[in-house]
Formats: structure tokens, sequence, C-alpha cells
């Protein structure tokens, strides 16, 4: 390359740096908030509320979005700003390996939680598991997505793609020409998908049940709550009408038995109080793997056609390129969002943070 084709190639770089500044700031604005939200949620959920059944998986849930947030951002930013100069080749490897491992975790995770909420919603006699049983689960699916990630180190690394000058081509960390349109990498890229569909179908089917479920219950609240309310008015006009007959005996009867009729209202109120917040939970699990599932698809869709061909983007626009950049990292936006899941839905996490925050 002579002197002359080195400044255009330079020029050409920095044309696609340019195209990539909205990409960049929202991968900045993934990792300021990523990071800072789920770094408040592993603070209060750890050392400040109590963890329960309900909250027991949110730790680890929060660290995995805390590296994703904290790694795939910054691993973006690193990309954008050199769109066609990248060229450390064991770096993209890592890269590669930790980003998807970090994803299937997520997934995993999810669908671990699904089991648990199918579980205390449609099978509310069975015996929760233990701890020791939890975090074994944990370990397992952590572990699985690790080897399911391993194959990007033999994949992946620096590669060559066209650009929209036909004189140049840039280095990027993608799939490695040897392997590209091969049946390895065709095979690895089917057990990629079989594994997301299955966690796909898995999350879809757990959560039609515990929806269904939750629905039904809560109906069946609402005219239980309804038809309480009409017995207790017309027990109440009853007990007024004949107060005046009553001897002073029978009024000491009475007042035994309201006794006893509060203290069985507390105790029903008290289990409508717990069915309700296990309702609660379930649902905001539901809002976070519907989340997960709308961010991570058009990632899923980009990669595969980059497997069929690593060029595919070569003559986008500059519109078309912004586009693929955010589309291609939305997932991220998925462990941005969770902390303000939690937010909403969980009261004593709400209340904590507000405390800690204005202690500060």
């Amino acid at each position: 390359m002579n002197v002359s084709d080195e400044h255009d190639f330079l020029r050409l770089n920095e044309e696609y740096i340019r195209i990539n500044i909205p990409n960049i700031f929202i991968s900045v604005f993934y990792f300021l908030f990523g990071v800072s939200g789920n770094s408040c949620v592993l603070l209060v959920y750890c050392l400040c509320v109590k963890r329960r059944h309900n909250r027991y998986y949110i730790p680890f849930l929060a660290l995995v979005d805390l590296l994703s947030c904290l790694m795939n951002s910054s691993w973006e930013i690193m990309f954008d700003m050199q769109p066609l100069t990248y060229n450390d080749n064991f770096g993209c490897k890592w890269i590669r390996f930790l980003g998807n491992a970090l994803v299937i975790s997520s997934g995993l995770l999810l669908v671990v939680i699904a089991l648990q909420r199918f579980m205390l919603v449609c099978r509310p006699l069975h015996h929760p598991s233990s701890k020791r049983t939890k975090n074994i689960i944990v370990s397992v699916a952590l572990l699985f997505a690790l080897s399911v990630s391993s194959p990007k180190f033999i994949f992946t690394g620096i590669t060559e793609v066209k650009t929209r000058d036909a004189r140049f081509t840039g280095t990027v960390c993608g799939i490695l020409d040897e392997y590209s349109n091969t049946t390895s990498l065709l095979v690895y890229d089917i057990i990629l998908r079989l594994v997301g569909g299955v966690c796909y179908i898995s999350l879809i089917v757990l959560y039609f049940f515990v929806v269904r479920a939750i629905y039904i219950r809560n109906r069946k609240l609402s005219q239980t709550h309804n038809k309480t309310v009409l017995i207790l008015r017309e027990c109440s006009n009853t007990n007024s009408n004949a107060g005046a007959q009553q001897s002073s005996p029978k009024s000491s009867e009475n007042v035994s038995g309201n006794r006893e009729q509060r203290d069985s209202d507390a105790s029903t109120n008290s289990r409508t109080r717990n069915t309700i917040a296990s309702h609660r939970f379930s649902i905001m699990f539901f809002v976070i793997t519907l989340i997960l599932l709308i961010t991570i698809s058009p990632r899923l869709a980009i990669e595969s056609m980059e497997a069929m061909d690593k060029n595919f983007a070569a003559n986008f626009s500059d519109t078309q390129i912004v586009l693929k950049g955010f589309f291609e990292n939305l997932y991220i936006l998925n462990g941005v969002i969770n902390p303000m899941i939690y937010g909403y839905f969980d009261r004593e996490f709400r209340i904590v943070l507000k405390k800690k925050l204005c202690g500060i």
C-alpha cells in the first residue's frame, strides 16, 4: 500500500468511526447506567435485603448483567473506534468467548428462575429446593454456558472484510476465513440455535402456565373478597339492628366472636399478602424474560447472516450501518433495564435503596 492509498484507507477508517458515533454514545450509556444500576442491585440484595426464595436468584442475574454491561459495552466501543484496524487476535477470541458465555448464562438463569416460579405458583405444595441445591443448579448452568461458548476460541479471530471502497479491506474480530461456510461451523451454529430454541420454548411454556395460574387465582381472590365484603356488611347490619335487644352477657359473647373473626381475617389477609407478593415477583421475572427475548433476537439474526456471509454488510449505507450496530448491541439494554424492573416490582428493594442513596 503506497502513501496515497494508506492516506485514503485512514480516511475511510475515520469515516466509519464517524458513522459509528451514535452507537458509541449508546454503548457509553449502557456502560454507565448498567454498571451503576446492577452494582446497586448487588449491594442491596446481598447486604441489606433477606434473600428469600423469591429473591434468591436476583444477585446471580445481576452479576451476569453487570459483567455484560461492563465488558460487552467496552468491547463494542473499542470495535466502533477501530472499525477497519482491529488486530488483536488473542483478545478477539476471549471477547467472543466471554460475550457469548454471558448471553447464554443470562438465558439459562432465566430458565432456572422460570422453573422456580412454575413450582411456586403451579405446584405450591412442592417442597422448595435447599440453598445448596440452588447453588449447584446455578453452577451447572454457568459451566454449561462456558463449555458451549468454548468453540469460539477456534472459530473466531482477526479476519478481513470488504469495505464500501473496493480498493481496501479491513481487519475485524469475526469468523476466521478457514472456517467460513464449513460443516464444523454450521454444526456449531446449529448447536447454539438449539440451545437458544430450547431456552425460548422453555420460557414461553413455563410462563404461560405461571401467568395463567396467576390470572385464575387472582380472579378467585377477587370473587372471594367481594363475597366477604357482602357478608360482613350483612352481619354488621344484623348486629346493629339486634344490638338494643341483646343483654349484657350476650354482648360479651359478641365481643368474643368479633375478636375471633378479626384473628381469622388477619390470618387470611397475611396469606393473601404472601400470595400477592409471590405473584408480583413472578410477573417481574416474566417481564425481565420478555425483554431479554425481544432484545436478543436481532443479534441472533445478525450472527446467523454473518455466519453465512461475513461481507453481507459491506455495501450498507450510513443509516444501515448505524441500525445494524444498534440492533446488534440491543441485548445489552436488557441488563440496563433490569435494575429499574426490580425497583418497580420489589417494594423492599426500593425502600432500602432510597435509604442508602439518601444516606450518602
